[in-house]
């Protein structure tokens, strides 16, 4: 009697892939998934099912090393380099609440993967404010800064929105 009941799951996903093979789709709701990503320059519109809204994201440029605007005591570990990115956030649709620096990462070629610093520690300027509250049509933009070995060469940048979208931009080097 166990062994029907561990395969009864087996054969209905089973059913479920042949289903998907001979039609060719898929009776479960399947989320459209962009087929290239961005680069530099490239916008991303982001949803937050959480709040219901809506924002564009722009990766507007990637400062690689970045130099901090102050204070001037705080510097990369040795061995470390700091990476900035710029981004723009415009708001769309609802009331865009969200905390920047929480949700940036950049990957490396090895898929490590580096989180923003807090926006007021280490500054590149202009820095992103530490929350936003976006209307449709405001616009904020600043820096994200990640520190990563010297030896690491950032491919890609992640905007995980939480309870939302995540968006993935390609970096060219």
């Amino acid at each position: 009697m166990r062994r029907l009941l561990l395969t009864a799951p087996v054969f209905a996903l089973s059913a479920l892939a042949a289903t998907v093979v001979a039609n060719g789709s898929s009776p479960l709701p399947v989320r459209h998934v962009r087929a290239t990503m961005p680069g530099v320059g490239g916008t991303l519109t982001l949803r937050d099912q959480t709040y219901g809204s809506t924002a564009r994201i722009t990766l507007l440029r990637v400062i690689d090393p970045a130099n901090p605007s102050y204070p001037s005591r705080l510097r990369p570990r040795a061995g470390d380099r700091w990476v900035a990115t710029r981004i723009s956030i415009r708001g769309v649709r609802g009331s865009w609440v969200d905390g920047p620096s929480g949700d940036g990462r950049l990957i490396d070629s090895h898929n490590h993967r580096y989180r923003a610093f807090p926006s007021g520690y280490g500054t590149v300027e202009p820095r992103i404010p530490g929350t936003t509250d976006l209307t449709p049509g405001q616009l904020v933009q600043g820096n994200l800064v990640f520190e990563l070995p010297k030896s690491a060469r950032p491919r890609w940048f992640k905007y995980f929105v939480q309870g939302g979208d995540t968006g993935t931009w390609k970096l060219s080097r």
